[in-house]
């Protein structure tokens, strides 16, 4: 909800705010739209922008969606060859994932095929 609060700002202040903005027409909205973007990140995360996660929860959630993924682009044609399943098995390989680390992303992969 605060998101579009401080997109429609934006939008609005940029693109009627003064003659010269008006001028721009379009691309002053569009600025303004960019403007109101940037104060909804600097709200929700700081002046700084940082991501409120920790580097695991990013890792996991990347690494969870790549699995999935894959295993969504390896089951699109219908059904799942050898030579997807090696390139998986080489990623994880590439990764180091070894044991409970390596059960997870073929689960994953499994739940995207």
């Amino acid at each position: 909800m605060f998101k579009w609060i401080g997109l429609i700002l934006g939008f609005l202040l940029l693109s009627t705010m003064s003659v010269g903005l008006l001028f721009l027409g379009v691309i002053g909205a569009i600025i303004g739209l960019l403007m109101g973007g940037f104060a909804d990140r600097i709200r929700s995360f700081g002046i700084g922008g940082a991501n409120p996660f920790t580097n695991k929860t990013r890792q996991a959630v990347f690494l969870e969606t790549a699995f999935v993924l894959m295993g969504k682009l390896a089951k699109a044609d219908g059904r799942i060859s050898q030579v997807e399943v090696d390139h998986v098995e080489a990623f994880i390989k590439k990764l180091g994932m070894s044991g409970e680390h390596r059960q997870e992303a073929i689960r994953q992969f499994q739940r995207g095929a």
